[in-house]
């Protein structure tokens, strides 16, 4: 079962971050089935609560920032994805 795939094994992937009323373009790493680091263009100004996340121009989901590092920011999903599509996110399928 994959648990998580570190920016390590792969490249960011490019996501669109949609929260309280912003929507900015982020770097998606370290995703795993229960959530993932995203990093935006500069620091975030909360832990949203509610936020909605295009990752790949192809998967969307719904989460909350559970902690904050400056522009980096750990979304913890509300749901799970599959860990076969997390797989073919890092390109491991």
């Amino acid at each position: 079962m994959v648990k998580q795939v570190t920016r390590s094994a792969f490249q960011p992937l490019g996501g669109q971050c949609e929260c309280g009323r912003r929507a900015f373009p982020i770097a998606i790493s370290d995703i795993s089935c229960e959530g993932c680091w995203v990093e935006g263009a500069g620091e975030w100004e909360e832990a949203y609560e509610f936020l909605h996340l295009t990752i790949d121009e192809r998967i969307e989901i719904n989460g909350k920032v559970t902690s904050l590092d400056g522009c980096r920011a750990w979304v913890h999903f509300f749901g799970e994805l599959h860990p076969a599509v997390v797989k073919g996110l890092a390109g491991v399928a």
